[in-house]
């Protein structure tokens, strides 16, 4: 695997990452208030 490929791999995980934690954050406060 090149450093290329990886600083991609690394990119789109984080990129995952903070949407999945932005969306569960969203649900939670939702929950959380309702």
């Amino acid at each position: 695997m090149t450093e290329q490929e990886e600083e991609k791999l690394q990119r789109s995980l984080t990129n995952r990452h903070i949407q999945m934690i932005a969306i569960g954050g969203a649900i939670g406060t939702g929950l959380f208030m309702g």
